[in-house]
């Protein structure tokens, strides 16, 4: 009769060793922090945990991550992705993956993408009117009623942090700044807007005094 002996083995515990961490895709709000890889990657299989924050507002000492975070999620294990970021701001992304025989982390520092957007465009006088620009063609067109003058017009804006409006080269102020818009239907007044990035995007802007208040667009100009 042949004897079968069984023979149990068990294999050594080892901490796991991560590669640098990676991001697939960056907005001016979201990132997608891609699945952690490995050197090794630990046996038993580890926990992988992550946080971000505002980058300096975080510190590792050892194993322990501490400071001020924007998000931490228990399980990156598959990839995390993170909403509710700022535009244009640094954050620092720390990964840690820990088992029973030790832990390995790793940082990675991402920029979110600059805001490129006038939020909204108007007027306050002489006719209080707001206009949604429509920042895929980058134009604005409406009208003011046709009894006011419209020689001399102030528009008010919203913008992202960090973005300015110019018009040939001098800054805008919103609700200051008056320019004319008598000709503007055959030749758009052109808003230079310079991103927080450096980048600039024109908006030709025209606007008519026939009928009533009506509808701004935002037209395409090179920037």
């Amino acid at each position: 009769e042949e004897i079968c002996k069984k023979i149990n083995v068990k294999m050594s515990a080892i901490a796991p060793e991560l590669q640098d961490l990676s991001v697939s895709s960056v907005t001016y709000s979201t990132l997608q922090l891609d699945a952690p890889t490995y050197v090794t990657a630990g046996n038993p299989a580890p926990t992988v945990a992550g946080w971000i924050g505002v980058s300096g507002a975080l510190t590792v000492s050892g194993s322990t991550v501490s400071g001020t975070t924007v998000s931490t999620s228990a399980d990156v294990s598959s990839g995390w992705p993170i909403s509710g970021l700022s535009p244009y701001t640094e954050y620092d992304i720390i990964v840690k993956a820990e088992n029973a025989s030790g832990y390995s982390i790793k940082t990675l520092t991402v920029r979110t993408a600059a805001r490129k957007e006038i939020l909204s465009f108007g007027f306050t006088s002489p006719a209080a009117v707001t206009y949604l620009p429509d920042n895929t063609a980058h134009t604005i067109t409406g009208n003011i009623p046709f009894y006011y003058d419209i020689d001399s017009l102030a528009a008010t804006f919203t913008l992202p942090a960090s973005t300015t409006l110019s018009v040939a080269g001098t800054p805008e102020v919103s609700g200051s700044s008056f320019n004319d818009f008598y000709n503007s239907v055959t030749t758009p007044v052109v808003y230079t807007a310079t991103w927080a990035d450096g980048t600039t995007q024109d908006y030709n802007v025209s606007i008519s005094n026939w009928g009533t208040a009506g509808t701004l667009s935002l037209s395409s100009g090179a920037g």
